[in-house]
């Protein structure tokens, strides 16, 4: 897969200037100005504070907290190593909001202001440390804006992408030229010896690596593919017939083989970031015990907890089901549909019922209803909600499949290993702890696989891609499928070049 999306990315992306685009409608790109923080409280705090809390008691499944009490020993509860682990090897993503709480943001290995300072919160805390949220405005210089989220020094560039990402900010110029960047940003303060101590997890520094140049490791050429591909084609302002696939394969076999034997024959223990480029975060040289942050602007809040007002929701109907949960209560964990005896709908979480339906008969399609709420607050505090339904047959097995903001590997061993359990202890292969753990993983590999191809199209295209959230169903009935119809993401080309941009989402 790997292999196919580097010789792919880089030729779609090279020739996307060339091609008239129209929106897909499962995928959305979308975009917005950055709202300057004071009136972002405002809109933001508005939505109101409504509880949907949970059960969690007797949960064994991802999200049980054994998992940070496991990492608190293991660094020893010493505050500095705690510290350490968490800027040090957990990546930043450009986001707002909390979205993936403590143990997703550690296993996904990435994570917004929120999350990291919810995982570095979680572990103070089980160490024995009192740590609560600082809520406030950071100000950061045009080489630590830059620096840290590794675009170019240009205005649209950093407008664009601190806008899409819903982060609030404020950019203030100095005689038509970036003078500063106003932000809001979370962090943690942590009691230590009777000092208040500050620290901030997700804000750090990184190196780049160039990677190789891959068009003339494949020895594409962007004219020579467009002639060949087009050769007896019919190519109008809106559409493209006849599109010569015998070249097109025959080339696009030569550039993976040309790319192979590239990398063969000159970097055969390359790592990813090698051949394509990226960034790696440069580890703390000391643990700063500071009473504020050095860019520290403001403090609008301290919390104990984060308010409910800074979270996204996930509201869920159904056949009479009405359930709404934050995204760090569900993500990760097994959230699935299944029929009982009397072909009620039953949703559970990690095999807890949450609601059951009404009755329907089994073979019929079923509207489910997903509806996402951000806490953003461009376009007046609606920016990328999202209301869609997807379609059920009545008595199948179903996962409700939701991503946000990048998805790792590890969850999906996670649940390998919880599926493995639930088969010794005698579950049978459609019983909702062994199905419903299936069905969890594949969607979770889809989740993964769609993340990492991000991240290589990204590093070849120059931009960064915000995955808002990206949910659908997967289900078993005649045979198993994933339909992933509610996603919506923002491309942001890191060098100012749109059409590389738009040509990546389409990638």
């Amino acid at each position: 897969m790997v292999k196919k999306m580097l010789f792919t990315s880089v030729i779609l992306i090279a020739f996307g200037a060339s091609v008239c685009f129209a929106e897909v409608p499962s995928f959305q790109n979308v975009y917005a100005e950055p709202v300057e923080p004071e009136e972002a409280h405002k809109i933001i705090e508005s939505r109101g504070d409504e509880e949907y809390q949970i059960e969690t008691l007797g949960l064994s499944g991802v999200g049980s907290g054994d998992r940070i009490a496991e990492l608190a020993r293991g660094l020893k509860n010493d505050p500095n190593l705690i510290y350490k682990f968490v800027r040090d090897n957990v990546e930043y993503t450009s986001i707002y909001g909390y979205i993936k709480g403590p143990e997703m943001t550690l296993l996904d290995g990435c994570g917004n202001d929120f999350d990291q300072s919810s995982l570095l919160v979680a572990l103070f805390r089980q160490a024995g440390f009192t740590a609560n949220y600082v809520y406030g405005t950071i100000r950061l210089n045009p080489s630590q804006i830059t620096d840290w989220l590794g675009i170019a020094n240009d205005i649209n560039v950093i407008s664009r992408l601190v806008g899409s990402a819903g982060v609030p900010g404020k950019i203030w110029l100095d005689g038509g030229s970036l003078a500063y960047v106003d932000l809001a940003h979370v962090w943690v303060k942590v009691n230590i010896g009777g000092v208040d101590c500050n620290f901030d997890p997700s804000f750090k520094e990184y190196s780049s690596i160039a990677g190789i140049n891959l068009q003339s490791a494949m020895g594409y050429d962007v004219n020579t593919f467009l002639a060949r591909a087009s050769a007896g084609a019919t190519i109008q302002p809106t559409y493209v017939q006849n599109i010569n696939r015998p070249n097109i394969t025959a080339d696009m076999n030569s550039y993976s083989a040309n790319l192979i034997n590239y990398i063969r024959t000159n970097l055969p223990a390359a790592t990813m970031k090698e051949v394509i480029g990226g960034r790696t975060i440069i580890p703390a040289s000391s643990v700063p015990r500071q009473t504020t942050l050095p860019y520290q602007q403001s403090v609008t809040y301290t919390w104990t907890d984060i308010p409910n007002a800074y979270k996204v929701s996930l509201r869920i109907q159904h056949r009479g089901i009405d359930i709404t949960r934050y995204s760090e209560q569900i993500y990760g964990k097994r959230l699935t549909i299944f029929y009982n005896a009397s072909n009620q709908p039953v949703l559970a979480l990690d095999g807890n019922t949450l609601a059951t339906g009404t009755a329907t008969t089994p073979g019929t399609s079923q509207s489910i209803t997903l509806t996402v709420d951000h806490p953003y607050a461009a376009n007046n505090g609606t920016y990328c909600d999202d209301s869609r339904k997807a379609y059920i047959t009545a008595g199948g097995a179903y996962l409700i499949v939701n991503g946000w903001a990048g998805t790792g590997i590890k969850v999906v061993e996670e649940h390998r290993k919880i599926l493995k359990q639930n088969v010794y202890a005698g579950g049978s292969d459609t019983s909702e702890p062994v199905m419903g753990e299936s069905l969890a993983m594949m969607g979770l590999t889809w989740l993964a696989e769609n993340a990492s191809a991000v991240q290589i199209t990204d590093r070849i295209a120059g931009t960064a891609t915000i995955e808002h959230h990206t949910l659908g169903i997967c289900g078993q009935l005649e045979s198993p499928y994933i339909d992933m119809p509610i996603c919506r993401s923002s491309v942001v080309s890191k060098t100012g070049d749109w059409l590389k941009g738009k040509a990546n989402f389409f990638v």
